[in-house]
């Protein structure tokens, strides 16, 4: 394609580009896919102010594909057996597209029910199988009240830079 300053059309057709191409990039870099806050029946019936247990993770896979996979196949069976653990309270999960990039967040009755099922075989599995796929991972843990869940995840990540312990380091799981 050539161009002269008078091109009107050529100059469109570039401009048009440059437009597609900016907002793919943006789009690849902002768009969050996110479920609604699932709750268990056991959540309905805690007083407002009783104080739960909020447990966070956010994960970036490798670009190989069939290590992305796996990790997802082990993520949905993860996901699929929440409300089986006793003290399950609820969770909500949300993926960037096209980036690898995933956010977790569970709720527990308390500490010894998020030990519990993150120790469990299931979970315990999960890790073992699929953490060959993570290339960065951060999680924490926080205490809320019930009246504030669900999070939102702007505050699930002002709270990950505060609290944000890694996954990949020295004795991180």
């Amino acid at each position: 394609m050539s161009f002269c300053v008078y091109d009107t059309q050529g100059w469109r057709l570039a401009g048009r580009t440059a437009l597609i191409l900016a907002l793919g990039a943006c789009l690849n870099a902002c768009i969050y896919v996110s479920q609604p806050f699932t709750k268990s029946e056991a959540l309905e019936e805690l007083p407002a102010t009783q104080n739960v247990i909020v447990s966070v993770t956010h994960v970036v896979l490798q670009k190989d594909r069939a290590q992305a996979r796996r990790f997802w196949n082990f993520n949905q069976r993860v996901v699929n057996t929440l409300p089986e653990n006793q003290g399950y309270l609820g969770h909500k999960l949300r993926l960037r597209l096209f980036s690898g990039e995933a956010w977790t967040m569970t709720v527990w009755e308390d500490r010894a029910a998020l030990s519990q099922f993150v120790f469990g075989d299931v979970h315990d599995t999960a890790i073992m199988e699929a953490m060959s796929a993570v290339t960065d991972g951060r999680s924490f843990t926080t205490s809320v009240s019930v009246d504030q869940l669900p999070l939102s995840w702007d505050y699930a990540e002002r709270l990950m830079d505060e609290k944000g312990q890694s996954l990949l380091g020295a004795g991180a799981l």
